[in-house]
C-alpha cells in the first residue's frame, strides 16, 4: 500500500516550508513542509513539463547532502528552460543562445 508519508512520497530536498503568499487564503497552501507538487499546483505548472521540472529542480537545489547536487539541479533547471524556449518559442531561443553564448 502506497504510505504518503514514506521517505520516497515526501524526500527532505522535495520540502520547503515556503509559503505561496502572503496573505491567507484558500487558494495558496501556506502551511510549512510543503512539497514541489503542492508549488507546481499552486502555480497552476502541472501541465506544462517543461516548466514544472525547472521548478522542481530549482527548488531543490542545494537541498541534498552533496554539494555538487546544487550546481547539477541548477544546470538541469536551465536546461528545462532552454528546451522550452527551443520547442515552443524558437526565435526568443535563438536570442537567449545568441546574447548569452559567451556564458554557455
Amino acid at each position: 500500500m502506497y504510505d504518503s508519508n514514506s521517505k520516497i512520497a515526501k524526500p527532505k530536498h522535495y520540502q520547503s516550508n515556503i509559503k505561496i503568499c502572503n496573505k491567507e487564503c484558500k487558494k495558496h497552501p501556506t502551511q510549512p513542509n510543503l512539497q514541489v507538487i503542492d508549488v507546481i499546483e499552486a502555480c497552476g505548472l502541472q501541465k506544462d513539463h517543461y516548466l514544472a521540472t525547472a521548478v522542481q529542480y530549482i527548488l531543490r537545489a542545494g537541498k541534498k547532502t552533496e554539494a555538487t547536487n546544487e550546481g547539477q539541479d541548477l544546470a538541469k533547471a536551465v536546461w528545462f528552460l532552454l528546451r522550452k524556449l527551443q520547442k515552443e518559442y524558437p526565435q526568443q531561443y535563438q536570442e537567449v543562445i545568441s546574447h548569452y553564448k559567451h556564458l554557455l
